[in-house]
């Protein structure tokens, strides 16, 4: 008879020390992954935000320019603005499509910030002119007769959130003075204004600066300004603010 002695299995492996050591060379592996792949992440999710942030403002100030060179003639006596808010009458496209149609219209806008604490945003509110416009008041500062004036519905659009602040400043022409033949024309410096009461009518121009969260930002903000001189007929200086200048002597 004939017998075959099979070889035993071999009795190689890995032992605990190697096992460990292998385990701890994995995870330092995998945290670097993880810490990379974090890392590029939050450069991401930073970088569409900023992009988003200055998307979101230049949508909005170029919205409001295009507007305000659209202002409609003849209505520059319901032209009002404040420190973070403005309303007047443009000849431009609504935003509304569905219910306004297409092409241009008379339209009423408003701008301003809504919201408290730092859940801000700059809304856009317009409506539809349905009828004519009120009649130019024969004295200035007088408060204009709007009972008759009819406006469609009125619709609501949010145009940039996380907004810290909105600032309008308005910029008039200051009396002319004789100069002097002789040497170079005086400097003038415009009288700048944070509010434009009704009435005043329409500056020389503007200059609107919006602040908008940006946690890319060492400050936590990003900044845009945009400023514009209005191309059609201005109002010229205000009597209240003639008097003003004159009287302080400049």
């Amino acid at each position: 008879m004939t017998y075959f002695r099979t070889k035993p299995k071999s009795a190689d492996g890995f032992t605990l020390a190697e096992l460990l050591v292998a385990t701890t060379l994995i995870a330092i592996i995998m945290s670097s992954v993880y810490t990379i792949f974090s890392s590029a992440i939050s450069s991401w999710r930073a970088g569409e935000s900023n992009y988003a942030t200055y998307e979101d403002s230049r949508l909005a100030l170029g919205l409001m320019f295009r507007e305000l060179q659209a202002v409609c003639p003849g209505a520059d006596y319901l032209f009002t603005g404040g420190k973070d808010e403005l309303e007047f009458y443009t000849l431009a496209a609504p935003m509304n499509v569905e219910d306004a149609g297409e092409g241009a219209r008379i339209l009423w806008v408003h701008y301003r910030v809504r919201g408290d604490g730092n859940r801000k945003y700059l809304e856009r509110e317009e409506a539809v002119v349905l009828s004519p416009l009120p009649p130019r008041p024969t004295v200035i500062g007088e408060p204009v007769n709007i009972e008759k004036l009819r406006l469609g519905r009125k619709y609501k659009f949010l145009l940039a959130g996380g907004v810290r602040s909105f600032k309008m400043q308005y910029f008039w022409a200051p009396p002319l003075v004789p100069a002097d033949p002789s040497g170079p024309p005086p400097r003038v410096e415009p009288i700048i204004l944070d509010e434009n009461p009704q009435g005043y009518g329409i500056p020389k121009g503007m200059r609107m600066t919006l602040a908008l969260d940006n946690v890319v930002a060492p400050d936590g903000l990003s900044t845009f300004t945009n400023a514009l001189v209005f191309r059609a007929p201005t109002s010229p200086l205000p009597l209240p603010l003639e008097e003003q200048y004159r009287q302080s002597g400049r």
